[in-house]
């Protein structure tokens, strides 16, 4: 099982780059940058995105998906950094 694993990671690893769809076929634009606000009071992770820092922090609208489809919801993602973590908020 695991040189069937290895050999399918081995192919796909090895295909044409410029084939196929979307992100994979390298026609699409390089990946936009997004700024990480630094979050200066504690973070909980609690699904809610209550604390003072997700104020400040930059809102990118997620308009599309990785296939390059239009998104269904509208859905906005925010970045904060503080400590040793990284926090991705959705709303």
């Amino acid at each position: 099982m695991a040189l069937l694993v290895l050999a399918t990671l081995l192919a796909s690893a090895c295909r044409d780059p410029t084939a196929g769809p979307g992100w994979l076929s390298g026609s699409r634009p390089p990946l936009p940058t997004y700024r990480a606000v630094r979050a200066t009071g504690p973070i909980q992770v609690d699904g809610r995105l209550d604390e003072p820092a997700w104020a400040r922090a930059e809102r990118v609208d997620l308009v599309e998906t990785l296939s390059g489809r239009p998104a269904r919801y509208r859905t906005r993602a925010q970045i904060l950094w503080g400590g040793d973590a990284l926090y991705v908020g959705f709303s």
